[in-house]
């Protein structure tokens, strides 16, 4: 055998390139591709992994059954994987965004010869989700303790999500740095933002001052700790609560206890969210601004946030017709 001829005798299977469908499996094949594509376009950590996910559930679903080849798969496959899940509706819904939104890159890169999964629905009815309001806010935050650093923390995540309606993982994000207590402004960069851009927003004299004390009991625990860093928002021995991909759910699920201890309801971060949106409206801010001040990639995606009864909506029409 010569110098440059290798010999391959019993490693044929382990290496061998082409006939991905029968060997190595054509759908496992593309979760490798997915991921760099994924990667490449540097969405959110968490975005990426709930592509993944739900891709990877579907290819095991899809093998389960005995297929294996994309050219078998149609849209038949996908409401019989969902029909699998012993899961709501909405949750299935969720899911399917997810898998499709997998689906469509790969159909970008040609993979797919065609898009079965484009017509693929899910019918739901849409719950009216309520925000929390101003009474259900100061009654939780009178219960805290701001002489205990967790309670003045929780109060400081409560009022900077009620008064600037930020979501809870680009709260968890927050930076010193991202204040200028000069101004009462908060500066968010767009490496914290799900849209990517910035947005900067303006807080009031009482969220400033609790900001600013926070920060200040904040120094105490990093130096005892000796920790560096200047997270807003950090653990009892100083590290930034959204170590780990910035979507801790430690406040979130402070709140949730809150909600139950208290008995009040839409304390949540997307009540508090939908709370700030909806005192927007009350005040007479347009759709537009309170779409921008959310972060919203559209005006349809803002219209779900804000808490409008059919009354309200129903007398609002009529005093504009008089008009």
């Amino acid at each position: 055998m010569g110098l440059y001829t290798v010999d391959l005798t019993g490693r044929e299977d382990s290496i061998e390139f082409g006939n991905v469908g029968n060997k190595n499996n054509e759908l496992k094949f593309f979760v490798d591709i997915l991921e760099t594509r994924l990667r490449m376009e540097n969405l959110r950590s968490r975005t990426i992994h709930d592509y993944l996910k739900w891709y990877k559930h579907y290819i095991q679903y899809c093998n389960s059954q005995s297929t294996y080849e994309v050219s078998k798969l149609d849209a038949n496959s996908i409401y019989d994987w969902l029909d699998s899940m012993k899961v709501s509706d909405s949750t299935k819904n969720i899911r399917l965004k997810s898998l499709k939104a997998s689906l469509n890159r790969l159909y970008d890169m040609n993979y797919f010869k065609n898009n079965y999964w484009k017509n693929v629905r899910i019918r739901i009815d849409i719950k009216q989700k309520h925000g929390a309001n101003e009474n259900d806010v100061q009654k939780l935050l009178s219960t805290l303790n701001l002489n205990d650093f967790f309670g003045l923390r929780d109060a400081a995540a409560i009022l900077l999500m009620y008064r600037t309606g930020i979501r809870n993982s680009t709260m968890m994000q927050v930076r010193e740095k991202h204040f200028d207590f000069s101004e009462n402004i908060i500066y968010l960069d767009g490496s914290i933002m799900k849209n990517h851009k910035k947005l900067a927003l303006p807080i009031d004299n009482q969220l400033s001052q609790l900001l600013q004390l926070l920060i200040f009991q904040n120094s105490k625990i990093r130096n005892h700790n000796n920790v560096h860093n200047d997270y807003l928002f950090i653990s009892r021995i100083g590290e930034g609560i959204c170590v780990g991909g910035g979507h801790s759910n430690t406040i979130q699920k402070r709140l949730f206890k809150y909600s139950n201890k208290y008995n009040i309801e839409n304390i949540s971060p997307h009540g508090l969210r939908r709370g700030f949106a909806t005192n927007l409206l009350k005040s007479g801010a347009n759709i537009a601004l309170i779409s921008k001040a959310l972060g919203h990639s559209s005006l349809e995606v803002t219209t779900r946030y804000l808490d409008i009864s059919e009354k309200e909506l129903i007398e609002g029409l009529r005093e504009f017709q008089n008009k």
